[in-house]
Order: C-alpha cells, then structure tokens, then sequence
C-alpha cells in the first residue's frame, strides 16, 4: 500500500487502492483500514475513512458496520449516530 499513497494524484491513487481492497482477504480489512488512515496522513481523516468504510461495508456488511460504531464511539458520539447522521442531513454536509 505504500506505493499506492506515494501517487500524489487522487484521482489516481483513490480507484487503485479500491481494487486493491476488493482484492484482499476480508479479514484483512480492519488493517488495511488503520495503515491506510496512518498514510493518508490527515490530521482529520474523514474522506479516507469514508472510503473505506464504503469498500468495506460492500465487502464485509457486519465487519464494516463494527468498525463504524467504535469510530463513532473514539470521536464521542458513542450510540447516538442517528442523531448524528440527521444533524449531518440537516447541515448539508455529505454523510458516510
């Protein structure tokens, strides 16, 4: 994966690693999730993480959704994601 995110181009990079998360095993999503936040290097990762999540929600359904709720649990918003997800509707702010 590090060459993938030495491409400094998205718009390149981003449908590269997609093929490349489609082709791991999916047991290895969840690491492949933490080194791809750790190389992407965003001080707020939300575009990656929603990437990601999307790749993997489409792999793995309950794996994905396990892996949403204790992001939505380290950034204090625990088990009100609803609430969440209408307040993002509401900003018009795109949502995961």
């Amino acid at each position: 994966m590090d060459k993938i995110f030495r491409e400094p181009n998205e718009t390149i990079r981003y449908p590269i690693l997609a093929e490349y998360l489609r082709a791991i095993p999916e047991r290895d999503l969840g690491k492949a999730f933490d080194i791809c936040v750790r190389l992407e290097g965003a001080q707020v990762p939300d575009k990656i993480a929603a990437f990601l999540l999307q790749i993997w929600g489409e792999r793995d359904p309950v794996g994905g959704w396990e892996k949403t709720k204790k992001l939505f649990r380290v950034v204090g918003i625990g088990d009100d994601w609803l609430l969440y997800y209408s307040c993002r509707r509401i900003s018009g702010t795109r949502t995961l």
